[in-house]
C-alpha cells in the first residue's frame, strides 16, 4: 500500500507494532495521552472475525480517549449491544451472515440517531460506499488503509464530520459527477461486461469474403450469422464494426435473458451507450408489475427504435442461449415484421432462432452468414498457424490440418496452442485424427495438459465461471497453502492472455474476461472428466460466495443451485427479492422463487414473504391469504415480532380493504406501520399508510387519518420522493372517496412533480388516472379523456384494477361526447388488455360493453346480458368507475319490467346502505341517482324526488354531476323537480346534457307512472324547456365566443388547448342546438339570445 507520493505505507493490520505507537496526528515530542481537548469516544466493534475484533481492540484502546465497550459478530448482535451499551461511535464491517452491515447501520441509526458508525471494510467498490453513506455511515475506511485513517475516521465522525480513504473518495466524487452530469440513466443493476464487444487478438486474420458480405447486407433489417461453436462468429461480426463508421452496440446474451423483461433492458442498456436517453417507454414497460404483451412491448420498442437520430447496428451475440420457448423469439418476430427504418439487428447463433426465416428471404430482408461462409480457407490457415506457431508449416502437415479440422476456427488456434507447447509438431499432426469431434477432446487435452501443474488446476476450476476477474479466480481456485506460488490473482489472468487460451476482455480496463463458449464448454467437460461431484461443488459454493459478498445476487445464486446448495440459494434469495420488487422488476423476483423447490419456498418464511409480494403485485389476491396463513404458521407465537410481521400485517389490510372490511383493515394497517417504524420497511410502510388512509376514510375517521397522513407527508418530504408520492396519491383518494376535490389538484401535482423529478415515473399514470377520474365527474370530459388511457406504456406501470378502471371511464367519456368511434375504440383496447393480460378481469370489460350500449341507448345488449348472466358478485367499490354489480342495476332500470325493477331498488338499497356506512359518498351519490331512477319508473314520485335531494346534496359540494348525467332523459325530468336551493348545481347538470335529452314533455312509456296517467290518475304538469343558456355547455359556449372573433377552427383548437376535431364536433352539435347551418348564422342566433353577454373578457 503506497501513499500519494509513492512510498510504501503498512497495512491496517500488518503488524502489532503500529498498536503502540503515539496516536495519530500527535505533535512531535507529545506523550501519547495527552490530548483531553479531544472528544472521547465509546466504541463499539462489529466484525465477524474474532481475530480482527481482537487487531482493532488493541489499536484503539491505546489511543487517547478511546474506549472499547463491546463487540458483535454481526448486524444483528450489534443492534442488540447499541441497545444495551450505547456506544458513542460503531466501527462497522459491510459483509457479515445474517443482517449486513447496511442493514445494521440503517437500523441503529433509526432508533441512536447520535450514534456516529465508521464503516470498516475490504470492499472499496462504488454500489458498497454509496449503500453505506445512504444508510447513514460518517465514514468510510478501507481495511488496507494504514492505522491512522481509522483513527482519523473516528475523531472525525465524533466532531460531526465525514472522512473517506483516500481511494473511495475519489469514488464518491466521480458518482457525484455522473448524477449531475445525467450520464445516460443506464440502470445500475446491468452488467457492463455483457455490453463489450470482443477486442480483436493481434494476430486476427483478415476475412475479407465475409466481411463484404455483411457490408452488403448492411442495409437489410437483418444479419443472421448462424454456425457451430468455434468458427469465429463473434469475432468477424467485431472485426467488421470495427472497419465501418456506423454506430453499432453490443449485447452478449446469457441463458437469462430469455425473460422479456430482462432482455429489453439490456437491449435498452446497449442502445443508451450510444442515444443516451432513447427508449424510456420499453425500459417503463420491464417495471411493469402486471406484464405486457409481447405484441405492445414489440410495437413501443420498434416506433423508438425507429425514432432514433440516426441509423445504428445492434449485435445480439449468443442468441442460441435464448430457449426455444422463450416470449423473447415472438418479440423478434414481431421487430422483423415491420422492422424499424433506424435499426440493422445481427443475430449470432449456433443454431437459427424460431422465426419466419423462409418469409425473410421471400422479402430480401436478411442476410445471412452460414459455416460455409466462415470455414478458413487454405491461405487463411496458414496465415494463422504461421503467425501464431512462430514457424511456416510444410503443405503435408497444412494439408493434413485441413482435412481433419475443415476450416473450424478454433480448432486451428488450439492446434497452434500444442505446435507450440510439443517438442514434435510432427507428432501432434499425426495424432490429430477423426474430425472434428474427436478434435476437440484432443486439442483441450493436449492445450490444458501442456500448461504447468498449477496453471492447469485454475484453467480447470475457472471453467466453471461464465465471467470471470482476479479476485473472482482466487477465491474459486486458490487452496490453502498457495499463498505466495504462481499463479495468483494478479498473474493468472495475464497467462491466460499470453497463452492465447481464448479469453475474451469484457472492459476497456482489463478487469473482467470470459473464455470463448467453446472452450468454456471443454474445460467444463475435462474438470466433470478429472473431478468429484463434491469438489465442483464446493467450487461453485465459492463462487456464489464471492458474487454475493459483491451484491451480485443473479449470479451467486446461479452458483448456488448448480452447487445443489438450495439453502444457500435460498439464503440469497431472501436478502435481495424485496428489493427487486421495490425497483419495478417483480419479474426478476418471479425467476429466482420458480427456480426453487415448492416445498422449499413453502417451508422458509423469508420466501413465502418474497412469494407474497410477488402475488400483491400481480393481483393474485385470491391466493394471497393462505400464503400470509403460511407465513403466521411458520413464525409461531413469534409472529408479533418476528421481521415479517409488518409485512403479514400490511397485506392482510388490503386483502381486508378488498373484501369490503374497513374495520379489520384499519386494525392491520397501523399493525403494519407500527412493526415497519422497528423493521424500516419501505414496502409494508408504504401499503401500510395507503390502506390507513382508506380504512380510515371507510370507517368514518377522515379526520384522523388526514391528519396523520399529511404530518407523515410532511415529514417524508425531501427525504423519500416514493413515500412523499405514496401519500399525496394516498390523501388524493381519500378526497375522491369523500366526493370532495378542493385541495386534491395540488396534490396530485405535487405527486406528479416529485415522482418525475426522482425517476419514479411509474407512479405517475397513478396520479393521472385519479386526477382523471375527478375530472370526468364533474363534467369536464374534454380535460379528462387524455389522464384517463394511460399512453402506450403507462397501463402496465398503474394497478391492473386501475388500469381497467381507467379504461372504462374513457370509454364512457367518449360516449357521452357522442363520439361513439373513440368510445369504441376505448373499449377494444380494454377487451384486447384483459384477452391478453388478465382474463381473470373478463366480468368487468363485459360489464363495461353493457354500460356503455346503455349511454348509447342500445337496450338489446344490456337484455342479453341478464338473460345469459349472473349478477356479479358485490366488491368493494372504493373509488371504482366501473362497478359490475351497479351496472348489473342499470340494466334491470332499463329492462323496466315490474319484476326487474323490483330487484334493482332492493339491490340498490342495500348498495346504498353499504356505501353510507362506509362513508364512501363518491359511490353513494351514483347509486341514489339509479334509485331515484328506478322509484320513478315504478311510480314511487315521491321517493325518487327525496333520494335524488340527497344525492344533489352529497354531489354539489365536489361538483359530482355526471352520476346525473349518465341516466340521461329520466334523470332530466327528474331534476325538475329539486328545489330552489340547489339551482345553480342543477343548472350546471343540465349544461351536460345533449340537447335532445333537455328536460321536456316525456314520451309515452310502458312504465308504472304513464300506466296510472293513462287510468286517469292525475299526473304532473309537463315542465318547460331551460333557457338555452342551460342546454349549451361551458365549453360550446367557449367556442361560440371565438367564432364571435372570426377565428377558424384550428385557431380555436390551440386557443382552447384541444383538437380540431374536438371543435368540430363542438360545431356540429352547436348548429343543432341552435338550429342552424353555418357559422356566421350561429354567432347571429347566439347574439340575438344574449347567450355571449357578460362572457367578453370572461374567459382568459
Amino acid at each position: 500500500h503506497h501513499d500519494d507520493t509513492g512510498r510504501q505505507r503498512p497495512h491496517l493490520f500488518t503488524c502489532l507494532s503500529a498498536i503502540t505507537r503515539p496516536p495519530a496526528d500527535a505533535e512531535p515530542g507529545t506523550a501519547p495521552n495527552r490530548k483531553p481537548d479531544r472528544p472521547t469516544a465509546r466504541i463499539l466493534l462489529v466484525d465477524d472475525h474474532p481475530l480482527m475484533r481482537k487487531g482493532l481492540r488493541a489499536l484503539l484502546e491505546s489511543e487517547s480517549g478511546f474506549t472499547v465497550i463491546g463487540e458483535a459478530g454481526d448486524g444483528a448482535e450489534a443492534l442488540e449491544q447499541v441497545r444495551a451499551l450505547a456506544p458513542s461511535v460503531v466501527v462497522m464491517d459491510v459483509s457479515m451472515p445474517g443482517m449486513t452491515g447496511m442493514e445494521a447501520t440503517a437500523r441503529i441509526l433509526a432508533e441512536s440517531p447520535g450514534t456516529r458508525v465508521v464503516t470498516l471494510s475490504m470492499h472499496g467498490e462504488k454500489t458498497f460506499v454509496d449503500d453505506m453513506l445512504k444508510a447513514g455511515a460518517a465514514a468510510y475506511v478501507l481495511k488496507d488503509s494504514a492505522p491512522e485513517d481509522l483513527v482519523r475516521a473516528i475523531r472525525a465522525a465524533l466532531r460531526g464530520e465525514c472522512f473517506l480513504s483516500p481511494p473511495i473518495l475519489g469514488t464518491v466524487v466521480s458518482g457525484y459527477r455522473e448524477s449531475v452530469q445525467g450520464t445516460g440513466s443506464v440502470p445500475p443493476f446491468i452488467l457492463q461486461t455483457k455490453l463489450h464487444r470482443p477486442t480483436l487478438p493481434v494476430d486476427l486474420v483478415p476475412r475479407t469474403k465475409v466481411l463484404e458480405r455483411l457490408e452488403e447486407g448492411r442495409a437489410l433489417p437483418l444479419t443472421l450469422v448462424s454456425a457451430p461453436a468455434g468458427y469465429g462468429k463473434s469475432l468477424s461480426i467485431a472485426s467488421w464494426l470495427d472497419s465501418n463508421s456506423c454506430p453499432s452496440a453490443w449485447l452478449a446474451l446469457d441463458h437469462d435473458d430469455g425473460d422479456v423483461g430482462q432482455f429489453v433492458t439490456y437491449v435498452v442498456a446497449a442502445v443508451r451507450r450510444l442515444f443516451p436517453d432513447a427508449c424510456e417507454e420499453s425500459l417503463s414497460l420491464t417495471k411493469a408489475a402486471g406484464r405486457p404483451p409481447v405484441s405492445t412491448v414489440a410495437a413501443t420498442l420498434s416506433h423508438e427504435l425507429d425514432g432514433l437520430d440516426q441509423r445504428m447496428i445492434l449485435v445480439l451475440d449468443d442468441y442460441h442461449n435464448i430457449q426455444t420457448d422463450s416470449a423473447v423469439n415472438e418479440l423478434l418476430q414481431q421487430l422483423l415484421t415491420r422492422p424499424p427504418g433506424r435499426l440493422h439487428l445481427v443475430v449470432v447463433t449456433r443454431r437459427d432462432p424460431p422465426i419466419p426465416l423462409s418469409l425473410l428471404r421471400s422479402r430480401g430482408q436478411v442476410n445471412e452468414i452460414r459455416m460455409r461462409d466462415l470455414r478458413f480457407d487454405g491461405d487463411e490457415a496458414r496465415a494463422l498457424l504461421d503467425a501464431s506457431v512462430g514457424f511456416p508449416l510444410t503443405d503435408d502437415a497444412l494439408a493434413h490440418v485441413e482435412q481433419e479440422l475443415e476450416g473450424w476456427v478454433a480448432g486451428l488456434r488450439l492446434v497452434a496452442l500444442s505446435v507450440r507447447k510439443d517438442r514434435d509438431p510432427n507428432a501432434v499432426f499425426e495424432r490429430l485424427r477423426g474430425g472434428v469431434q474427436h478434435a476437440q477432446q484432443y486439442l483441450i487435452q493436449e492445450v490444458v495438459g501442456a500448461q504447468p501443474p498449477k496453471v492447469r488446476s485454475w484453467l480447470l476450476k475457472s471453467g466453471i465461471l461464465d465471467r470471470f476477474c482476479g479476485p473472482l479466480c482466487a477465491a474459486v481456485c486458490a487452496e490453502a497453502g498457495d499463498a505466495g506460488t504462481i499463479p495468483d490473482r494478479e498473474t493468472f489472468v495475464k497467462t491466460l492472455g499470453d497463452e492465447n487460451l481464448f479469453v475474451i476482455p469484457l472492459d476497456t480496463e482489463g478487469e473482467w474476461f470470459r473464455y470463448h463458449q467453446l472452450f468454456q464448454e471443454l474445460l467444463a467437460a475435462e474438470l466433470k472428466r478429472t473431478a468429484s461431484p463434491g469438489e465442483i461443488a464446493a467450487l461453485h459454493l465459492r463462487a456464489c460466495e464471492w458474487f454475493e459478498s459483491r451484491e451480485l445476487p443473479d449470479e451467486a445464486i446461479k452458483h448456488a443451485l448448480a452447487a445443489g446448495d438450495l439453502e444457500r440459494a435460498a439464503h440469497v434469495v431472501e436478502r435481495h427479492a424485496q428489493g427487486m420488487m421495490n425497483d419495478g422488476r417483480v419479474y426478476v423476483a418471479a425467476r429466482w422463487l420458480a427456480q426453487l423447490p415448492a416445498d422449499v419456498v413453502q417451508s422458509r418464511v423469508g420466501l413465502l414473504r418474497a412469494e407474497a409480494w410477488r402475488q400483491y403485485y400481480g393481483m393474485e389476491t385470491r391466493a394471497l391469504p393462505a400464503t400470509l396463513d403460511r407465513i403466521e404458521h411458520l413464525t409461531g407465537e413469534d409472529r408479533a415480532a418476528h421481521d415479517v410481521s409488518a409485512d403479514v400485517a400490511a397485506l392482510r389490510g388490503w386483502c381486508a380493504l378488498v373484501e369490503n372490511d374497513g374495520s379489520r383493515a384499519l386494525e392491520y394497517s397501523e399493525q403494519a406501520l407500527a412493526r415497519a417504524a422497528v423493521t424500516h420497511d419501505v414496502a409494508s410502510r408504504s401499503l401500510g399508510e395507503t390502506v390507513f388512509g382508506l380504512a380510515g376514510q371507510m370507517q368514518g375517521h377522515r379526520e384522523r387519518v388526514g391528519r396523520s397522513l399529511t404530518r407523515w407527508l410532511v415529514d417524508r418530504s425531501a427525504r423519500d420522493p416514493g413515500g412523499e408520492v405514496n401519500l399525496a396519491q394516498t390523501l388524493a383518494f381519500v378526497s375522491y372517496i369523500s366526493a370532495d376535490p378542493p385541495g386534491t389538484g395540488l396534490l396530485l401535482e405535487r405527486a406528479r412533480r416529485v415522482a418525475t423529478g426522482s425517476g419514479l415515473a411509474k407512479l405517475v399514470p397513478r396520479s393521472d388516472y385519479l386526477d382523471g377520474l375527478f375530472h370526468l365527474q364533474r363534467g369536464e370530459i374534454e380535460e379528462a379523456l387524455p389522464l384517463l388511457g394511460f399512453g402506450k406504456q403507462g397501463k402496465y406501470l398503474h394497478q391492473v384494477r386501475g388500469v381497467m378502471d381507467g379504461l372504462c371511464a374513457q370509454a364512457l367519456a367518449y360516449q357521452a361526447l357522442g363520439e361513439t368511434k373513440q368510445a369504441a375504440a376505448a373499449l377494444r383496447s380494454l377487451v384486447e388488455f384483459v384477452r391478453d393480460s388478465h382474463p381473470s378481469f373478463t366480468p368487468l370489460a363485459e360489464a363495461c360493453a353493457v354500460r356503455l350500449a346503455l349511454l348509447a341507448g342500445q337496450d338489446d345488449e344490456a337484455a342479453a346480458w341478464l338473460k345469459g348472466g349472473s349478477p356479479p358478485p358485490v366488491e368493494a367499490m372504493l373509488w371504482w368507475f366501473e362497478v359490475p354489480a351497479l351496472t348489473w342495476c342499470r340494466a334491470l332500470i332499463a329492462d323496466g319490467t315490474p319484476s326487474r325493477l323490483r330487484e334493482a331498488e332492493a339491490r340498490l338499497r342495500e348498495h346504498a346502505a353499504v356505501n353510507e356506512a362506509q362513508h364512501n359518498t363518491c359511490q353513494l351519490i351514483g347509486v341514489l341517482c339509479l334509485l331515484a331512477v328506478a322509484s320513478a319508473r315504478m311510480g314511487e314520485q315521491a321517493e325518487a324526488q327525496f333520494t335524488l335531494g340527497q344525492a344533489v346534496m352529497l354531489a354539489e359540494p365536489g361538483g359530482f354531476v355526471f352520476p346525473f348525467r349518465e341516466p340521461g332523459p329520466r334523470m332530466a325530468e327528474l331534476l325538475t323537480g329539486v328545489g330552489e336551493a340547489h339551482a345553480a348545481f342543477v343548472a350546471r347538470i343540465f349544461r351536460t346534457f345533449d340537447a335532445r335529452e333537455a328536460p321536456g314533455p316525456p314520451a309515452p312509456q310502458a312504465d308504472a307512472a304513464h300506466d296510472r296517467a293513462a287510468a286517469g290518475q292525475p299526473r304532473r304538469a309537463a315542465p318547460t324547456l331551460r333557457p338555452m343558456i342551460e342546454v349549451l355547455t361551458n365549453r360550446e359556449l367557449d367556442i361560440l365566443e371565438l367564432l364571435a372573433e372570426r377565428l377558424q377552427n384550428k385557431e380555436i383548437a390551440d386557443r382552447l388547448s384541444i383538437a380540431p376535431e374536438t371543435v368540430n364536433y363542438h360545431l356540429k352539435h352547436i348548429y343543432q342546438k341552435l338550429n342552424v347551418q353555418s357559422r356566421r348564422q350561429a354567432v347571429s342566433c347566439a347574439i340575438g339570445l344574449g347567450l355571449l353577454q357578460g362572457r367578453a373578457g370572461g374567459r382568459q
